[in-house]
């Protein structure tokens, strides 16, 4: 019996034992000062749940109560999800057969996939949310070069804050406003004073930036020392500058005041989907190389960009959709009803509680204000501002301005500061073709070659370090601090973009 007993508990044992040894392992790594990793692996787990069952590793040492875990190029199992890896690692995993997915626009690949958001969308929700605040100025706000001492995290420019402002741009230009752009130089973060630098870099850039203004900031890291700048210059948020972000972290969305909105990153989904692309490629599948584009739909508003400030659910949604829509389209206030549950008379009578006036007033206003940004713009005639807007005609046009604000089109652009809101003097172009990196190598090397030819040098890395992100009269008061001479020849290069800026 003690026998038969000792059999069976010995097989009770090596039971769970032998499962566990066959299961695959997988490594998850992310970086400390990113909130995706444990979100990310909420997806894991789900579609480990509906699938097979993996042991997952993570560079957690619990302070000594865990065994540490490193993953690098030695790390030993059947597949990795990293956030970014160096191209090292990558051939070392190659070489050993290792699955790997990765979950970051930035660095090298060598063939692998990759699970990421849709940045371009992102931009646009960007865009639209601070459309809806209904303010006169959009910006943009980035990283340009990040610089880490660990290669893992793919120092370098930027592409996601490219794809962001590709869609932020385009989100923007279907109201027919540009932002203002701005990178951040590179910088060595790591030293005690670079928290200094990038703070009065910020500060300086908002002190730049006109009053009310709609920024959108490429993550929520970046956007919560914009808020603290803001705070110091004293700058009402959201009244003066409403900011939005991106990721949806806690750690930074909360840490600010006000509590900063953003839009969510949609890490659970993304880890589900890197999940599938691992499993696919542990048990021998081909898996295209390229990026899966996962959408992003969220936008989290909080105390940085709530302009509405309307405690009803649906009202709030209503003055959403007049803002969006009003701009383009003749929006009747009898089709408000079809988007609610609500009377038109308990419509009419929230509206007057939350605003201070009735649904097609807020219409009017709306329609006003953008057709006074259109006609800031001297290329548009009536005619086409007419078309752009739904009125019937331009004689049609003109009579709703002049019932609105007593005033014709014509006087109103005759009074006009030339400046106020015309398209091109505001945007901010470095570019092009809509973004700003995908033209900077251009004038890196248009600049360097007319440097050149005055008998100057100027190296690739120091304008990177230097220049990224400036303007051209910056530029040139830069390079002519370093030459006795004019600077002249860089013109040629570059006349196509002074076209495109007007």
């Amino acid at each position: 019996l003690m026998a038969h007993c000792s059999q069976k508990y010995t097989f009770c044992l090596i039971r769970p034992l032998m499962n566990r040894t066959f299961r695959k392992l997988v490594g998850i790594r992310f970086p400390q000062w990113s909130s995706y990793g444990p979100r990310t692996m909420e997806g894991v787990v789900e579609f480990m749940r509906q699938h097979e069952m993996w042991r997952l590793a993570t560079e957690n040492d619990s302070f000594g109560e865990m065994e540490a875990v490193k993953i690098d190029e030695h790390w030993r199992g059947d597949g990795l999800i990293l956030f970014r890896a160096t191209e090292g690692e990558l051939a070392s995993y190659r070489e050993r057969g290792t699955a790997v997915v990765l979950t970051s626009t930035e660095g090298p690949d060598l063939g692998y996939p990759r699970v990421v958001p849709d940045n371009a969308e992102i931009g646009r929700l960007a865009a639209l949310h601070l459309i809806e605040c209904q303010l006169p100025s959009f910006a943009f706000l980035a990283r340009g070069e990040t610089f880490y001492r660990e290669e893992q995290f793919a120092p370098g420019l930027r592409v996601y804050a490219r794809q962001r402002l590709k869609g932020f741009r385009a989100g923007l230009l279907e109201y027919r406003h540009e932002p203002v752009v701005h990178y951040l130089r590179g910088r060595p973060l790591w030293e005690s004073h670079g928290w200094r630098e990038v703070q009065t870099e910020v500060m300086a850039f908002l002190e730049s930036l006109p009053q009310p203004c709609g920024l959108f900031v490429a993550d929520d890291s970046l956007a919560a020392v914009v808020l603290r700048a803001a705070d110091m210059l004293g700058r009402q948020v959201p009244e003066q500058l409403a900011v939005i972000g991106y990721g949806d972290d806690p750690a930074y969305c909360f840490s600010t005041f006000p509590a900063l909105s953003s839009i969510e990153h949609p890490a659970r989904e993304m880890g589900r989907q890197a999940a599938e692309l691992l499993r696919k490629q542990m048990a021998g599948e081909t898996v295209e190389s390229g990026s899966v584009i996962v959408p992003v739909s969220r936008v989290i508003t909080r105390e940085s960009s709530d302009m509405l400030a309307i405690a009803h659910p649906e009202i709030r949604e209503l003055v959403r959709h007049i803002r969006l829509r009003a701009p383009h389209e003749a929006v009747r206030v009898a089709e408000l009803a079809d988007l609610t549950t609500l009377s038109m008379t308990t419509i009419k009578e929230r509206f007057a509680a939350s605003l201070g006036h009735g649904p097609k007033e807020e219409i009017q206003r709306v329609r006003v204000r953008y057709l006074k940004h259109l006609l800031g713009d001297p290329a548009l005639t009536l005619a086409e501002i007419a078309r752009r807007m739904q009125f019937g005609s331009a004689h049609e046009l003109s009579r709703f301005f002049l019932a609105e604000t007593g005033q014709r089109p014509s006087d109103f652009r005759s009074n006009m500061n030339p400046s106020a809101s015309h398209i091109a003097e505001r945007a901010v172009v470095f570019d092009m073709d809509g973004t700003l990196f995908d033209t900077e190598p251009v004038y890196c090397e248009a600049y360097r070659q007319a440097f050149a030819r005055q008998g100057g040098e100027l190296t690739t890395e120091e304008y990177f370090r230097e220049l990224v992100g400036r303007s051209n009269d910056d530029i040139e008061g830069y390079l002519a601090a370093k030459a006795p001479i004019l600077f002249y020849h860089a013109w040629t290069y570059i006349f196509y973009c002074y076209q495109i800026c007007g």
